[in-house]
């Protein structure tokens, strides 16, 4: 071999490319080219290996990038060189200045918005008039513009925006015409109007791989209002077909995102622009890209036990979405068992959000897990959740009831709590009956309409207000849970003294 070794070339896509292997030997060697360290000799197609050892790609691609191999074999031996090839997205202005119409002492904006391969140093420079642009204190150069502020007959030429690097340039060329301040803006000039931008366009996707895309697009018009971000969305054909969900928001000075994925989904991209005045329509969508499945990565959320009757158990959860699914054929692996029981687990698989247990004992706490499984395989272990089977009325009443008369309007109350076992659920509250039996005053009508009064938690005291003075009452208590009021305990009567209002009637009345 007479090159030098291990080369490392770099190259644009799309241009034509040659890999030099120069050689000698007697007899004279036959040369053979080979990727990656294997596969069959690179010869036709794309490939072309000429008489003095050179490799040439007539259209270099991305997919070409890799380590290539060149070996020199006759009867003696064999000697092989190699060449590192990287493949580079060509520089190129997306968006370029336009022509331009301003009166003096405007304020112009240039643009020159650029993609290119980040990989190389891109160096963007300005030219008037085919010379280098001195930039002076009335301008600004920015990474996507040139802005000059207060313009004068003197700016008025050829702008050129020149974006280069190390292996490429593009440029873009317009012309700005200076007015007279006294010239009629209408004869002139079409009045600026700004709009919502127009959609962008040509979108394309890169660096496929196996969890991530690389999304590049073509912003659309501005409409003088400049675009202050984009947001890319997706759509999913599988499980919500037709419906586009926003995956990602990236500035308006850029035009590539680098999307992650989920496995399991055959995506398809579009992208909005937003300036100050709203959002864009969505641009034309993208080509599909479908990616490899496998198991899922996490489990339901909001495992939920609870009865909807006393000799049940209802376990619900939300289910995964369609980028958390991973797979075909998505289920889910139910297990459920009697807490600190030391019983087998039950289980069950559901392919829906929801499995009911039967024939449980009342208000008896269960552990509970549910799993997330496709055909690709399980997600990691659940974590497990306590729930509780269906609850049955109170089976007991609160007892040794104490009332004393505090004035004319209130009671205070004291009671003993039921036993946790009776209460068959979860206790809600403590709840007073009362209601007014008659009054004092002679010949007075009374409603005997029943009130209640709630004592939230658990509790053995409380007040009962707002009675009426100089009446009998009858009051009895019971304890609450979720299901409803347990049974009655002993009727308690009290009888409330008169107040000021009631002596006032009575002296009215006698």
């Amino acid at each position: 071999m007479l090159g030098p070794r291990n080369q490392f070339i770099r190259v644009i896509e799309y241009n034509r490319t040659q890999l030099d292997c120069p050689f000698f030997g007697s007899p004279i060697p036959t040369l053979r080219w080979f990727k990656n360290g294997q596969g069959s000799n690179l010869d036709g197609g794309n490939y072309r290996v000429h008489e003095n050892g050179t490799l040439e790609i007539s259209t270099v691609r991305k997919e070409d990038q890799g380590k290539y191999t060149c070996v020199a074999t006759n009867i003696l031996g064999n000697a092989e060189n190699t060449v590192r090839l990287e493949v580079k997205e060509p520089t190129r202005i997306v968006k370029g200045p336009e022509d331009q119409i301003a009166r003096r002492g405007s304020t112009v904006r240039l643009d020159c918005r650029v993609r290119w391969d980040n990989t190389l140093r891109l160096t963007v420079t300005w030219m008037k008039d085919d010379t280098q642009l001195y930039i002076s204190s009335r301008m600004k150069k920015e990474d996507d513009g040139l802005t000059i502020f207060g313009v004068a007959e003197k700016d008025q030429g050829a702008y050129t925006c020149v974006a280069k690097t190390e292996l490429d340039q593009d440029f873009a060329k317009a012309y700005l015409t200076i007015l007279e301040t006294s010239s009629s803006p209408t004869s002139h000039l079409t009045t600026i109007l700004r709009d919502k931008p127009d959609p962008p366009m040509d979108l394309e996707l890169t660096d496929l791989a196996e969890r991530s895309v690389r999304l590049t697009w073509i912003p659309g018009d501005d409409n003088n209002s400049p675009i202050t971000g984009f947001i890319v969305q997706f759509e999913e054909d599988r499980y919500q077909p037709g419906t586009w969900h926003n995956l990602a928001s990236v500035p308006g000075n850029v035009n590539s995102a680098l999307l992650r994925l989920s496995p399991y989904v055959n995506y398809q991209f579009r992208v909005l622009a937003i300036n100050d005045l709203g959002s864009s329509m969505p641009s034309p969508t993208s080509e599909r890209y479908q990616t490899n499945g496998a198991p899922p990565e996490v489990n339901p959320s909001d495992v939920r036990g609870a009865g909807t009757r006393k000799d049940n158990m209802e376990i619900t959860w939300t289910p995964l979405n369609s980028t958390q699914a991973y797979g075909p054929n998505l289920r889910y692996n139910v297990k459920w068992r009697q807490r600190q029981s030391g019983e087998a687990w039950n289980n069950v698989t559901v392919w829906n959000n929801r499995h009911v247990v039967w024939n449980t004992p009342v208000y008896t706490p269960y552990e509970i897990r549910v799993q997330a499984e496709n055909e690709y395989g399980r997600a990691p272990d659940p974590n497990t959740v306590i729930g509780y089977s269906g609850e049955d009325y109170p089976k007991a009443a609160p007892s040794d009831i104490k009332l004393r008369v505090m004035n004319s309007t209130a009671i205070s109350l004291q009671w003993s709590r039921v036993t946790p076992a009776s209460i068959q659920g979860s206790l809600v509250e403590y709840r007073a009956y009362y209601w007014r039996e008659s009054s004092l005053l002679r010949g007075h009508w009374v409603s005997r309409k029943k009130l209640q009064q709630s004592f939230i938690g658990d509790r053995v005291r409380g007040i009962v207000s707002f009675l009426i003075p100089y009446s009998n009452y009858k009051l009895y208590m019971v304890a609450v849970n979720g299901r409803g009021d347990g049974p009655k305990s002993d009727i308690k009567e009290f009888t409330t003294p008169e107040g000021d209002m009631c002596r006032r009637l009575i002296m009215v009345l006698f």
